[in-house]
């Protein structure tokens, strides 16, 4: 599989655009779902900012819900301080009826980008119909240090599957 992603973000030395050029390759064995990927992330107009990381994750369905652990490994690189970064995650979703599906994550990071980071996220998306969901989800750190990042957020989503 391959896909790209965009979106803006923070004042990110000149630019405020992130692109993630992503490619991979995702099969079952028996009833586990397991994916392997790299991930390019990309700013333009700040090059100096941009990153490789490697990505993985193992899943299963319990009863009708769904559990998989992530693994992210950025090895050390110039534009991440020269410093390796590994998240290690779990999310976990489970539906309510044919429309609504609840879903939470939790992970730990350690490295160039967070010191023994933990973050969690709890929230619901509802099948719009014809491909499209509607998310809204809760998301916070226990990120310190003053950063405005470390406050929690609400997320809404539109997206479309084709």
């Amino acid at each position: 599989f391959v896909s790209a992603w965009a979106s803006n973000v923070a004042d990110n030395g000149g630019d405020d655009i992130e692109v993630d050029l992503t490619a991979g390759w995702s099969g079952s064995a028996g009833p586990v779902d397991v994916s392997v990927s790299g991930i390019y992330y990309v700013y333009p107009g700040a090059s100096e900012f941009d990153y490789a990381e490697l990505f993985g994750s193992v899943g299963t369905a319990i009863g009708s819900g769904n559990v998989t652990v992530n693994v992210a490994y950025a090895p050390s690189q110039d534009n991440i301080g020269n410093q390796d970064n590994i998240y290690v995650g779990m999310a976990a979703t489970h539906p309510l009826g044919d429309i609504i599906t609840l879903n939470g994550s939790f992970g730990i990071e350690d490295g160039a980008f967070g010191d023994n980071k933990r973050d969690w996220s709890i929230g619901a998306d509802v099948d719009g119909g014809n491909g499209f969901v509607i998310g809204v989800k809760y998301i916070d750190t226990a990120r310190t240090q003053g950063s405005p990042l470390a406050n929690g957020t609400a997320l809404f989503s539109i997206s479309k599957a084709f």
